[in-house]
């Protein structure tokens, strides 16, 4: 519920996620973009030393880019196509 005070619009809220990554995230994509080629085996034994610390750090990433490039996009377009049509 939200209450117009005049000053600002007070929304009471939480987060909710939206997207997460897992290693098995990572080698579904590489397996399929590289098939049976020498660079998805490349990419699997980096994939296979990858710490949690590494997880983060690449997910932090990815959220920052996604953010940046199509996050606002998606959620507009998203909202109005599936939530204001309920």
């Amino acid at each position: 519920m939200t209450k117009d005070t005049g000053k600002a619009l007070v929304i009471h809220s939480k987060d909710f996620p939206v997207v997460s990554i897992s290693k098995e995230d990572i080698i579904t994509f590489f397996r399929a973009k590289y098939r049976r080629m020498p660079e998805f085996d490349e990419r699997l034994k980096v994939i296979e030393k990858m710490t949690d610390r590494d997880m983060e750090e690449l997910a932090k990433k990815m959220e920052r880019e996604y953010v940046k490039s199509v996050f606002w996009f998606d959620l507009e377009n998203i909202f109005e196509d599936e939530i204001m049509t309920k």
